[in-house]
């Protein structure tokens, strides 16, 4: 990843990036490459949470995650989740969210916006002009005329660590 430089935008931390622009500072770009992910074996069988299964039996292919998650890679950037508000859809603090800038927002997509300058990552809800949370805890936040929303992307994936390194 080329860095320009970093310095302080008007309302929060960016990182200019070649021929990108700003991005928030807790958004990482993914500079795509085939190189970048080293492939890994896919077993064509599920795996158990019960009782072992002969997997080896079922290798099928080899898996490289930046294909599997990243359609559009001059498109895509990273965030990492920060709270509890949705965790109703399985977006837990410090998960990484994948979002692809060049989705088109429909109604019940996952997305990150700036609401007044603030990111968060909310359900869209264009049917009532708000975004939802997915956690009973947080109320809906409508969204008034002449307040500034901008759809940074739609959320595509996310990733959850077991074991922090």
């Amino acid at each position: 990843m080329d860095l320009i430089l970093v310095r302080l935008a008007a309302r929060w931390s960016a990182i200019v990036l070649a021929g990108i622009g700003e991005l928030p500072i807790n958004c990482m770009h993914i500079q795509y490459s085939v190189n970048l992910m080293k492939r890994v074996t896919l077993y064509s069988h599920g795996v158990a949470a019960g009782f072992p299964s002969p997997a080896d039996d079922h290798k099928e292919k080899s898996l490289s995650l930046d294909q599997h998650l990243i359609t559009h890679p001059a498109a895509t950037f990273m965030a990492r989740a920060n709270g509890d508000s949705m965790q109703g859809l399985g977006i837990f603090d410090r998960d990484l969210l994948v979002v692809d800038r060049s989705l088109t927002p429909v109604h019940g997509d996952v997305v990150v916006v700036a609401l007044d300058g603030q990111l968060t990552c909310k359900v869209l809800d264009r049917h009532h002009g708000r975004l939802l949370s997915a956690n009973d805890r947080y109320p809906p936040i409508p969204v008034w005329e002449g307040q500034e929303l901008i759809v940074e992307g739609v959320v595509k994936a996310s990733i959850r660590y077991h074991r922090p390194s």
